[in-house]
């Protein structure tokens, strides 16, 4: 139950998040032209500021034009507006496959638009949750059989003196 209800919670806050980032790149354009979302983009993929969210911008044939993805993902899976795909991160100097998840925008003028996040930091967490939640099921396992043990020797304790008594009558 908590592992399921985290999941969804965590599942819901990200895709709040990314729409939320959508929605102020949407406005973007429509205020300021594709140059002027081509910026936003630059501006918010530097390294100092990209966090875990990933941005593409691409013209109507797929061909990237800004963000921090080489290219339109080819092996997306895709669910309604959303997609999810692996991604190569650069992590401790070596490359790594996560999976990212993010929405897809199609703009005025056949332009399209990802805009998602890593999902790295949300399986590591619900990793966490999986490991604490096996510790938890083991301690109470030992102490219940702890207990168990400590119980039933009282009582065999208790029954032997009955019996002894019962063989002196």
């Amino acid at each position: 139950f908590i592992y399921g209800t985290t999941s969804v919670l965590l599942d819901r806050q990200r895709e709040r998040s990314i729409f939320t980032e959508a929605t102020g790149l949407t406005d973007t354009y429509a205020n300021r032209g594709l140059s002027g979302l081509a910026e936003e983009i630059l501006a918010r993929t530097q390294p100092d500021r990209v966090g875990d969210n990933v941005y593409l911008l691409a013209a109507p044939d797929f061909r990237p034009l800004a963000g921090n993805l080489s290219g339109w993902p080819a092996t997306a899976e895709r669910q309604g507006p959303w997609l999810s795909f692996p991604i190569q991160r650069q992590m401790s100097g070596t490359a790594e496959e996560h999976l990212a998840h993010a929405l897809h925008v199609v703009l005025p003028g056949d332009y399209h638009m990802l805009v998602g996040q890593d999902t790295r930091a949300q399986e590591r967490f619900q990793s966490a949750i999986v490991d604490v939640l096996i510790w938890s099921v083991a301690i109470t396992l030992c102490l219940g059989i702890g207990g168990g043990l400590v119980m039933s020797r009282n009582m065999l304790r208790r029954i032997e003196a009955i019996n002894k008594v019962a063989e002196r009558i």
